[in-house]
């Protein structure tokens, strides 16, 4: 059972908080995800969390497979249930396989990801656990990425950093379909909407 109480749109009492709340109807796929109404209990925080994670998916030119692919390793190596569920969705959207999905934890060796995938990955793992990224794993990443995608891949990889310890701490809990199917629970939630995931 998550820490704090699930919000819904009748709990935005504020201005303030039913701004936040439309804005988040407007830019995420429904129904409403649980983090973002455990986020909710703070409009300020929902309406900046909004922001930022829109500019990392829509203002940014990194691949969105390695953007995945990346947050998808910072959701294994946190062990957070609730990120991963979430982002296998839009992994498979933009380009990652099924195995590679099945595979993020043992991406080192497995034959799912090529050495660009790997280094974006490493350098996810590695700023995950460690926090400091050797300068191996960055010139890793570095030869197949130019300066802007490298500050946007570290932006990423720290945004989610951020996410999990939040969904953890929270105690955030996975909605049912998505413990399912969450690829085709994502693939059903965004039918319809051009909303970059």
């Amino acid at each position: 059972m998550a820490r704090v109480k699930y919000l819904d749109s009748e709990d935005m009492k504020t201005p303030e908080a039913q701004a936040a709340w439309q804005r988040l109807e407007t830019e995420r796929p429904k129904p409403i995800g649980a983090v973002f109404r455990l986020t909710a209990h703070s409009p300020a925080l929902l309406g900046a969390s909004l922001t930022y994670g829109q500019a990392l998916r829509a203002d940014t030119v990194i691949e969105d497979k390695l953007r995945e692919l990346a947050i998808l390793t910072v959701a294994h190596a946190t062990g957070v249930e609730y990120a991963i569920a979430h982002h296998s969705g839009p992994a498979v959207l933009h380009g990652a396989t099924e195995e590679q999905i099945g595979h993020v934890l043992d991406f080192e060796t497995s034959d799912a990801f090529d050495e660009r995938e790997r280094a974006v990955m490493r350098l996810a793992y590695e700023s995950t656990v460690n926090v400091r990224v050797s300068q191996e794993t960055w010139n890793a990443a570095a030869a197949f990425l130019d300066e802007r995608e490298l500050v946007e891949l570290v932006f990423n990889i720290a945004y989610y950093n951020n996410g999990a310890r939040i969904m953890a701490a929270l105690d955030v809990e996975l909605e049912e379909p998505y413990k399912v199917d969450p690829v085709g629970q994502f693939l059903k939630d965004i039918k319809g909407r051009t909303v970059k995931s």
